[in-house]
């Protein structure tokens, strides 16, 4: 599952969204949709998350799915979940799979799990490939592990961190530190935290002695567990000398 970045929205009338923001205004009247989506994330980078968001909603169509595709994921972050769904919900198609990506994350956390599963899939097979995580997790959590390695590589082969991650922790729980290792190495080298942790984990089971290294990323990319397992290594290297 995509990780939401929690921020405030308050959500205002469409009459006093700020007038001085008039080159976002221009460009989605105008209908340059692909400036109109930036410029709303560059309001919504500023701040503006409400004003960002309603622009979003005003000028979200067929033809603007990049501005839906926005606005859905302020929504996504914001928690207004429901929102979200409501954007993308007709707008999920193998010519716009990042929406589909976006839409299945707000499904599921709508607690619409079943209902998840499609559109992530369609992201997933049109390259949008930390949608396979979903797809992954969607299937071990149905006790299906062999399909839920089968979504978890594909992610992975297409570069996915996440699902490089997800493949890894999978490897581990069947003992496959070798296997595991290989691909948590990977994800952990695209700064996906739980692949570096995965990774020291398995250092340190087949003694290859690397483990430091992986902890020491994982602690740089926020992550408390390795920043302990770091400093443990430290401290029982220095009694070693």
């Amino acid at each position: 599952m995509i990780h939401i970045f929690l921020v405030l929205i308050a959500i205002m009338p469409a009459d006093q969204i700020n007038q001085k923001d008039t080159d976002a205004l221009s460009l989605c009247e105008k209908g340059d949709i692909g400036k109109c989506a930036e410029q709303i994330k560059t309001l919504y980078n500023k701040g503006k998350t409400g004003e960002a968001f309603l622009l979003a909603k005003k000028y979200c169509s067929d033809k603007a799915v990049d501005v839906c595709i926005a606005g859905a994921t302020i929504a996504s972050f914001t928690q207004k979940y429901n929102e979200c769904a409501e954007l993308l919900g007709k707008r999920c198609t193998e010519k716009q799979p990042v929406a589909c990506a976006v839409l299945s994350d707000c499904l599921f956390e709508l607690g619409k799990t079943e209902e998840s599963l499609k559109p992530a899939k369609i992201a997933c097979e049109n390259s949008v490939y930390d949608a396979c995580s979903t797809v992954s997790a969607y299937y071990l959590n149905k006790n299906l592990k062999g399909e839920s390695i089968i979504w978890a590589k594909k992610g992975c082969d297409g570069g996915s961190s996440m699902s490089c991650g997800a493949l890894s922790a999978l490897y581990i729980s069947d003992g496959e530190y070798k296997e595991a290792f290989d691909f948590a190495k990977k994800g952990c080298e695209l700064n996906d935290r739980n692949a570096c942790k995965a990774a020291g984990v398995c250092c340190t089971k087949l003694k290859y002695g690397c483990e430091s290294e992986y902890y020491e990323k994982c602690c740089r990319l926020n992550d408390k567990d390795c920043c302990m397992m770091a400093n443990k290594n430290k401290a029982l290297k220095s009694k070693e000398h």
